[in-house]
């Protein structure tokens, strides 16, 4: 007994690890894995060393990895014959030969699929190590119909450690409650622990250890009486909560959106005919045909015929566990019965029974000989409960009744596609030998049935009484990583708005079905958190499914429409790719600037360049961009040209693939032509000639007139300090993840503004942000000088606590002229940033002719009554090294007449001119944009006309810099050979 009560007072210890103080109780979710969409690659030479390896055991395969091991995740490239002479021993040959390069063992995995279907063909293994499963495991083999290989998808973890047992015993797990943490709102909850221990796959840095794990179930009913049923594993060596899912697919949560009957309820009920449904004469069950008809030789009129409201695909239950059914005599042969809307039968019974009917048979279209959903699916209308949703529970689907706010969802056909659909997808997974387990997944495949039959992109029109919707994919589309919620229904809009997307680009919603539907055989999934390798995953096969020739190499003939309606959602070829930089410091006027950048990418297949993107921030020439140049391996480099002082230049980079649809913008999420810049990180900053400071606040000592905190603040924690930081970080994912920073930008050992500082030994959780806001005001300053600049440093984390609070809140710096209560923005976003960033406006961007400032921070964890835990998530925030610049003398557009070059004509064929003031000294400097000299022509104060031969130069833009005693000037010219 001590020792099984020593073991729950660790696994007690063990809880507050992982729940931290903001638990969602409407979070039924957990994964250790909760943290993989936006981690970085821990090991990039592990990556790259794959990749490498991958290229040398398949001729002309690329290797996607797992951002944790480096191991392969997904290898594939033109298709190649291998050695044998079923596709079994193909993938048996390459399980024993080519993996044992990645570590894999071949005797310890498992074959459960050996299939072959009109467009490919494909061989499945799990891995079973020392006879026990691993879970999410599996190893998948896709060969042409041909019998060529020509992918291979690894969900690989590594092997155990040899004799590793179980130290907690599943009695002492059950004991703990562990599992239950974060269900304060299941009632009851019934937990038992199923079979005999398994493996898991716990990330840890750079990698994963497999660990004993009980598996556990939890039943019970959540509020508005909506059924709990989930699933889980408990680490059997440290008793820690590993994964909960659930088994339970809800339509929606309480959202206000609306719309059908055979359409949608806003159209008024038209009489259908119900096929497949049964009817009974004389004992025997007959069933009616798609015109409703059922036929029978051996009956005659008149006669008494039974009408139940059941039949293949379908069985309704009422409230109170009855199938309607009513008995009439039909005196005359081929009469028409309408099935009737009395003794509590309703036209919500009717409208689900014959929508069931329609999803099934549209599924049969492009499944033939998929069997297993071919009987009656048990469909129960008007569940009591006080909650507009419905849900599939693996064996039924289910409405609630009318509410005050919206019709019974029984009554909206795309919903009945929708419930219909989650056990479409569970049942084809297991019909082919694969689990599945991703609700995000789950959620967006039930949308593209429902999109699928509708032809259009608006899943549950008419559902609510005020109008509206539930989801609207024609709209503004959700993104990856931004939009990833952690919440099913919110991540699975990304994936579905992809494939409507597909749809609009190719222009036929059949042909996106089609795609859509073959995707399901090579059976994607994975754990919760991971939701950007599935979506991945799902691209390349949707690519490989529109494929003619067996090789993507050569594109396909929707490559560019499908490839283009995925990135649209921030679905890339080349997903998740990451660069390491460092910013630039202050550059001296008209000095060509060399930047240095560190490129590692989780799948190269598609890659084509590195582009850097730069603007000069104020002149209004909008972005140019220039391709880097690989020096080594991973390593890039590439010049911004020089420009007069005064100009500030904003730059990130872009992994570009062959067609153009780049990868997300870099630094994270950085790309002002995909997302709104308030869903986005700063670009990165510099600028020419800012070296006349006027003011410093570091932060170290007295802070005269600075205001830290003010009385219309809320936040009951976190409120800014001025302290040497003490650093938080998250272990998610398999990575130890900064939170808060634990130095200040100026030394490194000093202090600066930070949200609350926690014992160093704390939870993660502790003194940061919580149920409101906290603010920082500096005092007035005056700046009678030329061209004020303010620069600051900053630091923003809201992403690193749970995954459904992530980035709900934004951090926001503002400024006003003295004595205006005008606040306008300068910094707004929601993007965490957990790194120490420059931010340099100039004054007169917000606040032209204004010389007397005041500037504002502020940092918010936001009270949301809708989102679990009240929105509440762990959010911290960080200033340091505040400075004032007065500026350098600025470009064209700020300098008199008088004083500026003209460089003329723009466009130019063979000869470009330039005319300076008279008596001008200094030289004219033609670069390209990769910032390499054309030409340099010394400027003399004898002639004020100058020429440039360009008649050798190739069609494009150039930059011309001229450089006098007068003004440093920057001129974009096109050259455009007629």
């Amino acid at each position: 007994m001590k020792k099984i009560v020593s073991v729950i007072s660790m696994l007690a210890v063990s809880l507050g690890l992982h729940a931290g103080e903001h638990d969602g109780a409407a979070n039924l979710e957990y994964s250790v894995f909760g943290f993989y969409n936006r981690a970085p690659i821990s090991n990039p030479a592990a990556a790259q060393a794959t990749q490498q390896k991958a290229r040398q055991l398949f001729n002309g395969w690329n290797a996607g990895v797992d951002k944790h091991s480096g191991l392969a995740k997904d290898m594939f490239g033109p298709a190649v014959s291998l050695p044998g002479n079923t596709n079994r021993q193909k993938a048996d040959a390459v399980l024993n030969g080519k993996l044992s390069a990645f570590g894999v063992e071949a005797q310890q995995w498992k074959n459960v699929r050996d299939s072959k279907f009109d467009h490919a063909a494909y061989v499945d293994y799990v891995q079973e190590a020392y006879g026990r499963e691993v879970v999410f495991s599996r190893m998948s083999f896709r060969f042409t119909t041909d019998g060529k290989l020509q992918r291979v998808k690894m969900r690989f973890y590594g092997n155990p450690e040899k004799g590793l047992v179980p130290t907690v015993s599943s009695e002492a797990a059950l004991a703990s409650g562990v599992m239950n943490q974060g269900l304060t709102d299941v009632s009851s909850p019934d937990v038992k622990m199923v079979g005999d221990w398994v493996w898991f796959p716990v990330p840890v840095n750079s990698g994963y250890e497999l660990h004993p794990a009980w598996k556990f179930t939890i039943t019970g009913m959540r509020p508005n009486e909506m059924p709990a049923d989930m699933y889980g594993y408990i680490d059997a060596t440290t008793g820690a909560l590993l994964y909960r899912t659930s088994n339970i697919n809800e339509t929606f949560e309480v959202k206000v959106t609306g719309e059908v009957y055979k359409t949608n309820p806003n159209v008024s009920t038209t009489v259908e005919p119900l096929q497949a449904m049964r009817v009974t004469i004389g004992g025997t069950n007959y069933y009616t045909d798609d015109t409703g008809l059922a036929s029978v030789a051996s009956a005659n009129a008149p006669a008494n015929v039974t009408y139940t409201l059941r039949g293949r695909w379908s069985r309704v239950y009422d409230e109170n566990n009855n199938t309607p059914s009513f008995t009439k005599n039909m005196t005359t042969s081929g009469d028409v019965y309408q099935f009737p809307t009395t003794n509590g039968v309703e036209v919500r019974h009717i409208t689900a029974f014959y929508h069931v009917n329609i999803v099934h048979d549209y599924m049969k279209t492009h499944y033939p000989s998929f069997t297993v959903m071919d009987n009656e699916m048990r469909t129960n209308i008007d569940r009591s409960g006080n909650t507009c949703n419905a849900f599939y529970n693996g064996t039924s689907i289910n409405f609630y009744k009318p509410q005050s706010t919206c019709r019974a969802f029984s009554e909206v056909g795309d919903i009945v596609y929708h419930e219909y659909g989650h056990g479409i997808s569970r049942r084809f997974y297991q019909d082919q030998s694969a689990s599945f387990t991703n609700g995000a997944l789950g959620e967006a495949n039930s949308d593209v049935w429902a999109m699928s039959i509708n032809q259009d992109g608006i899943v549950g029109e008419g559902a609510f009484y005020s109008g509206g919707n539930i989801r609207n994919y024609t709209g503004t589309p959700k993104v990856y990583p931004n939009d990833i919620k952690g919440e099913v229904h919110a991540d699975g809009e990304i994936l579905a708005g992809a494939w409507w997307d597909v749809a609009v680009n190719i222009a036929n919603a059949d042909s996106m079905a089609i795609l859509f539907a073959l995707t399901q055989y090579d059976v994607p999934d994975g754990p919760s958190g991971t939701e950007g390798e599935i979506y991945h995953d799902i691209l390349i096969s949707a690519l490989m499914n529109d494929d003619d020739d067996a090789n993507l190499g050569n594109g396909t003939p929707h490559f560019k429409a499908i490839v283009e309606a995925f990135a649209k959602h921030g679905i890339f070829l080349l997903q998740d790719a990451t660069i390491e930089h460092t910013e630039v410091a202050h550059q001296t006027p008209g000095a060509v600037v060399t930047l240095n950048a560190k490129l590692t990418l989780a799948n190269p297949t598609f890659f084509n360049k590195l582009q850097l993107v730069y603007r000069d921030r104020y002149n209004g020439s909008g972005w140019d961009t220039t391709s880097m140049t690989n020096t080594t391996g991973n390593d890039y480099t590439g010049q911004i040209p020089g420009y007069p002082g005064g100009t500030i230049v904003d730059y990130y980079f872009i992994a570009a693939d062959v067609i153009n649809a780049s990868a997300f913008g870099l630094p994270r999420g950085f790309k002002p032509d995909l997302v709104l810049a308030s869903q986005v990180t700063l670009p990165y900053q510099f600028g020419f000639g800012i070296n006349n400071r006027r003011m410093t606040v570091d932060f170290e000592g007295t802070l005269d007139g600075w205001q830290i905190g003010l009385a219309s603040d809320d936040a009951t924690s976190g409120q800014w300090i001025q302290d040497v930081p003490v650093g938080t970080s998250i272990f998610g994912s398999g990575q130890n993840l900064p939170i808060q920073p634990g130095q200040d930008h100026t030394t490194g050992t000093g202090k600066c503004l930070v949200t609350g500082n926690a014992g160093a030994s704390s939870p993660f959780s502790f003194a940061d942000i919580d149920n409101g806001k906290t603010t920082v005001l500096t005092p007035v300053f005056q700046m009678p000088f030329y061209q004020p600049i303010i620069e600051y440093y900053r630091w923003f984390s809201n992403d690193r606590g749970s995954t459904q609070g992530a980035r709900n809140d934004y951090w926001t710096v503002e400024v006003r002229a003295e004595n205006s209560q005008l606040w306008r923005r300068v910094d707004y976003t929601r993007e965490s940033d957990q790194a120490w960033r420059r931010r340099i406006f100039r004054v007169s961007e917000f606040l032209p002719g204004i010389n007397s400032v005041q500037v504002r921070f502020i940092a918010t964890d936001e009270l949301q009554s809708s989102l679990p835990a009240n929105g509440q998530d762990i959010v911290e925030a960080a200033i340091d090294d505040f400075m004032i610049y007065e500026g350098a003398p600025l470009g064209v557009n700020n300098m008199p007449e008088n004083v500026r070059a003209e460089v003329y004509p723009n466009p130019a064929d063979n000869t470009l001119n330039i005319s300076l003031p008279e008596g001008s000294k200094g030289s004219i400097t033609l670069y390209d944009l990769t910032g390499k000299i054309i030409n340099k022509t010394d400027v003399n104060e004898s002639a004020a006309k100058y020429s440039i031969n360009t008649s050798g130069l190739a069609a494009g833009t150039y930059l011309v810099l001229t450089q006098t005693q007068y003004a440093v000037q920057n001129t974009k010219v096109i050259i455009n050979h007629r």
